[in-house]
């Protein structure tokens, strides 16, 4: 219910919550949180893996030296970060959330120059 009443979510199946984060500036993100027992991991897709040089992807990212893993997610490739939790209060939510969002935006954007999704 935190989520609900704090960010713009777009859909909920099961454990799996997408957000659709979204700035001033009129960019976009979506973001998938999958909440477990003891366990938050968030994922936001930062390319088609059609659209680009996977190689040259993995690379910006480590040139980056970046916290973020990242996953193929069916056609798109994705950063993520999974943590462990006790609660799924603002302070064990906010931050990954935004870390993610905004982290994949600016990657994104590097990539691409603009949204994705």
């Amino acid at each position: 219910s935190y989520l609900q009443s704090n960010f713009n979510v777009v859909s909920i199946e099961g454990e799996l919550i997408t957000i659709n984060k979204s700035w001033d500036d009129g960019r976009s993100q979506l973001v998938f949180v999958n909440v477990g027992a003891s366990m938050l991991m968030i994922s936001s897709p930062i390319a088609a893996i059609s659209d680009i040089n996977v190689d040259v992807a993995l690379q910006f990212l480590s040139d980056m030296n970046n916290p973020f893993g990242v996953r193929k997610v069916g056609e798109f490739l994705a950063v993520s970060n999974i943590g462990f939790t006790e609660t799924t209060d603002a302070v064990e939510l906010d931050f990954p959330i935004n870390l993610i969002a905004e982290g994949a935006d600016e990657i994104e954007k590097a990539l691409h120059g603009k949204d994705i999704l």
